[in-house]
């Protein structure tokens, strides 16, 4: 199961809802973002494009299968989805719509109640891409400050001592 899980990869795009400075990047409203095992990127307005770097990254590896996850009112990736199946014949597709919508209007605080102080955030997770996507998700929210992103159990004590965060968010399952 471990040799299973660890040939797992994982990669995420996303669009800002709003105007968002994370890790010193900034994205504006409509840009695309995505995340992935060593680092962030984006930054254009063509989602397809960016779709098309990310499936790349993660296929430069051979897969067997490869399942997207949708959300509900995607921009069509029916040409993305028709070069992949040229280009990688022996690949399983597995494509889901999601049924998250984007709601651009819930993170606009003029339309939004917000808190004078966000809620300070420590991520501790050994999966890179996946602690990237929550710092890049967290990012997009006002509400939410990561104040330190951890990637081994064992450094988490000192960093929660040290900066006192609101909420630990902790892998259950991981090294040290």
């Amino acid at each position: 199961m471990a040799e299973a899980v660890a040939a797992v990869a994982t990669g995420a795009v996303t669009i800002a809802s709003r105007d968002v400075q994370l890790n010193g990047v900034f994205r504006a409203e409509g840009q695309v973002a995505r995340a992935r095992r060593g680092g962030a990127g984006g930054g254009r307005r063509d989602v397809r494009r960016v779709v098309r770097v990310v499936l790349e990254r993660l296929l430069a590896e051979p897969r067997g299968l490869l399942t997207l996850l949708d959300r509900r009112d995607p921009p069509p990736l029916e040409h993305v989805l028709s070069q992949l199946e040229a280009e990688h014949p022996e690949l399983e597709l597995d494509v889901h719509q999601g049924g998250q919508p984007n709601y651009p209007s819930c993170s606009r605080p003029s339309e939004r109640l917000v808190s004078p102080e966000p809620v300070r955030v420590v991520i501790v997770e050994d999966n890179d891409t996946f602690r990237e996507t929550l710092e890049l998700l967290f990012g997009l929210r006002d509400e939410i400050e990561v104040v330190a992103s951890v990637a081994m159990g064992d450094k988490a004590p000192p960093v929660v001592a040290e900066l006192r965060p609101d909420v630990v968010l902790m892998d259950y399952r991981m090294p040290a």
